[in-house]
């Protein structure tokens, strides 16, 4: 009896002497000698193969640092892991890393296997990618495996359409996929979905409901918005929601217990719609708002949202002056902490001046405010920006960034240093004083632009802190300190602005036409020292043309010494 392990040894040679029919067709005696061996030594291969395999596992035993760790701690070990190198965020893309997967853990040896396998915490996230052209039954196992690993736990799933089948409106209804993964639908915690359109009101229709469903997003693959059909109720715990490139009226679910949503090129009047329907939400993000669509009835009359804490507004190139003051003049928010405004892809007006009419209306006790547009919309619209600023008083976050176009424009960074410190409250001001001062609780100042064209007035700079002339006391005092080895001794001053320590302004530079940026006066570098002395975080950044960043007043320091 030939093996087949010796079979396929004679086979690796080209040749097999069981055929062997020199001795009256029968294999002559070499042959059969030379089978015989083959055979033993077969028997002796799998016996040291089975030797070597109880060795690797004695060694992995010995040498794994987790085989003397009890069982519920090497669980922790492995969840923390996964947790820091694998799971996705949120509605972000899948990992870049690998190396928590469990799949990737599990395949280290017998003993991590075992712990992977009965450790529901690593099978929590899946992000899975359909290929209509490549997919095979075992694919659909691995899900089925994948799944029922989580044991029931609340799950992360991430269903994505290769490019391939964004192309193909003709691909078979994945059934058995969508089948598959609806009937977890009860340990949903979130579900991102990018797809083309005419596949949601399959994956949805056999859903009953998502118990434990609290983020939903909705990513369209197709070029041009189309209707479709996405119904899900019984969904208590909705709390997030994502959605982009669709009509509203396709989307039923229950709106009222939204307290996050992100909505991206969608009408106007869509817009004010979910806005009426969240009646609790606190963050709204309104990326490329498109023309009023008519799909919807636009308010008569303020549209309040007491509860609303964030907003954000990223205007496209889609997007018409008309449909932003529309959104701005309906809308009351009372509550408002955090307004963003980004118009990076925009290059029409801010429309500063509905801006200005919605805060002043809504009395919002905003604390963080950014704002970054084009330069020309600055230049047009400076002094209505710095009226805006003006009547927010509670402003403890500040963030400004004037974008560069195509034209060089001229820079208005040393007029708003100017105002800065022309407005800048005294420490020891009394309450009614600040009151009239120009942003008098700030904490944290941000500012990014291209060089200007003008030099930077330091001495400006200087002032939003220190005042030379009313720390006439305590300049003179300083004159008597000794010299420290850069020659250059910090000026020990009263802060003119005690709540703001971190200030950074970051400059990009164009290159060798970019003007010299040095202080020229010793006196505004030694006064820009003593603010950094007394804890100010005081950063003035440029950054070159080849990514590298410059701390200007290091470098203006080193240059002296």
């Amino acid at each position: 009896m030939v093996s087949s392990t010796t079979a396929q040894h004679h086979s690796s040679r080209g040749y097999d002497p069981i055929r062997c029919t020199l001795s009256e067709g029968k294999p002559c005696n070499p042959c059969l000698e030379l089978t015989e061996l083959d055979s033993q030594l077969a028997q002796v291969l799998a016996d040291f193969e089975r030797k070597r395999r109880l060795l690797k596992s004695e060694v992995n035993n010995r040498h794994d640092p987790l085989a003397h760790v009890p069982v519920e701690i090497a669980l922790e070990i492995f969840t923390w892991y996964h947790e820091e190198t694998y799971k996705p965020s949120i509605f972000g893309d899948s990992p870049e890393s690998k190396q928590g997967s469990p799949l990737r853990l599990a395949a280290v040896c017998k003993t991590w296997r075992e712990i992977a396998f009965k450790t529901p915490q690593l099978w929590t996230s899946l992000h899975i990618i359909h290929d209509p052209e490549h997919a095979t039954p075992l694919h659909l196992e691995l899900v089925a495996q994948w799944l029922d690993r989580s044991s029931k736990m609340p799950s992360y799933i991430r269903l994505q359409y290769t490019s391939i089948a964004k192309r193909r409106k003709e691909d078979v209804y994945p059934g058995s996929l969508f089948a598959l993964i609806g009937e977890y639908a009860p340990q949903w915690n979130a579900l991102n979905l990018v797809m083309p359109c005419h596949f949601y009101a399959d994956f949805i229709s056999n859903v009953e409901g998502a118990p434990l469903l609290e983020y939903l997003r909705l990513s369209p693959m197709d070029e041009d918005i189309e209707f479709f059909s996405f119904y899900l109720g019984k969904t208590p715990c909705l709390k997030s929601l994502d959605i982009s490139q669709v009509y509203l009226s396709s989307i039923r679910i229950k709106w009222e217990n939204l307290t996050r949503i992100q909505i991206k090129t969608l009408g106007v009047d869509e817009i004010l719609e979910v806005l009426s329907r969240g009646t609790r939400l606190v963050d709204c993000k309104v990326l490329e708002i498109v023309e009023d669509l008519s799909l919807f009835d636009l308010p008569t009359s303020f549209l309040v949202r007491n509860s609303l804490r964030d907003l954000h507004v990223q205007p496209d190139d889609i997007t018409r002056d008309a449909d932003l003051r529309v959104l701005y003049d309906r809308l009351v928010l009372p509550s408002l902490r955090h307004f963003s405004y980004d118009s990076e892809r925009y290059t029409g007006p801010v429309e500063v001046d509905s801006l200005l009419s919605l805060f002043t209306r809504s009395r919002s006790p905003i604390t963080h405010f950014s704002l970054a547009i084009p330069q020309s919309s600055l230049l047009r619209d400076y002094n209505t920006i710095i009226q805006i600023l003006e009547i927010l008083p509670s402003i403890t976050h500040l963030s400004l960034k004037w974008m560069k176009e195509n034209t060089r424009s001229a820079s208005i960074t040393n007029s708003f240093l100017r105002h800065m410190a022309s407005f800048s409250s005294m420490q020891h001001d009394t309450d009614t004083s600040r009151t009239n001062a120009f942003l008098p609780s700030l904490e944290s100042f941000q500012y990014e632009e291209w060089w200007p064209s003008e030099k930077l007035s330091w001495g400006c700079l200087a002032d939003i802190f220190h005042n030379p002339v009313e720390d006439n006391q305590t300049v003179k005092a300083s004159n008597n300190i000794q010299k420290s080895q850069s020659s250059l001794p910090a000026i020990h001053y009263c802060n003119r602005r005690p709540s703001l320590r971190d200030f950074r302004m970051t400059f990009h530079s164009e290159g060798k036409n970019s003007p010299e940026p040095g202080i020229e006066l010793d006196e505004d570098l030694r006064r820009l020292i003593g603010i950094r002395s007394a804890g100010v975080n005081l950063q003035i950044l440029k950054v070159l043309k080849n990514g590298d960043v410059v701390d200007m007043i290091e470098s203006m320091l080193s240059s002296r010494c």
